[in-house]
């Protein structure tokens, strides 16, 4: 084999390691949050206020790039999940997990609600908005976890998270903390799993038969 063939396929090996070592700390991190020590753990909240929405193709229901005074961050919701917006080889499982969880019939299915997530944010983001982080990192990536409070139609102040999950957008399923004004990270989860009942009730969303 030529040592050019030998190169290459050595090469994409590393690459689908590296990925599959990426998505099982991933995994297992979701999983097992009490388990995840968090870097900013004893560091002080930080509210960000009068943000704006990037645009990015990065951007979709849980993330976004986000500009604040002259800098630029990648912010990633506490809490909650919404499906990938675009089925790739890496992410199939995990959409195939997304779509189990709303009982969808498939991953594309699934990816389906990801862009009607990343769809769904996008008016809220029309107006300046607040972002409240203490700056732990999303694994070892450049994003950083954060809650986002944004305004409805009656210029009333929303938990971005709260909206994804009472819309049926967003599951129940990632890193949570104590945020700032909240009793304590179960009681709010207990909070969201009640608007999740609702949203279900309802079929809003992906729970939409």
């Amino acid at each position: 084999m030529k040592p050019r063939i030998v190169q290459a396929l050595l090469s994409l090996l590393v690459a689908a390691l590296v990925i599959g070592l990426i998505w099982i700390r991933e995994r297992y991190e979701q999983t097992h949050p009490s388990k995840s020590k968090s870097r900013a753990s004893t560091a002080s909240w930080e509210t960000l206020q009068s943000c704006h929405l990037v645009p990015h193709p990065a951007n979709d229901g849980d993330s976004f790039v986000v500009a604040h005074g002259n800098s630029t961050h990648t912010f990633r919701l506490y809490f909650v999940d919404c499906p990938e917006k675009e089925l790739r080889r890496d992410n199939r499982s995990r959409l195939e997990d997304q779509a189990h969880y709303f009982g969808l019939p498939s991953a594309e299915a699934a990816s389906s609600v990801g862009q009607a997530s990343a769809a769904f944010v996008l008016p809220y983001f029309k107006r300046p908005f607040t972002v409240i982080t203490h700056w732990e990192r999303v694994f070892d990536s450049q994003r950083f976890y954060a809650q986002v409070i944004v305004e409805n139609d009656h210029h009333q102040p929303r938990d971005l998270a709260e909206l994804l999950v009472e819309n049926g957008y967003a599951r129940i399923f990632t890193k949570g903390a104590h945020l700032p004004g909240t009793q304590s990270e179960s009681q709010f989860k207990k909070h969201l799993h009640t608007l999740e009942s609702a949203s279900r009730a309802a079929r809003r969303g992906a729970w939409h038969p």
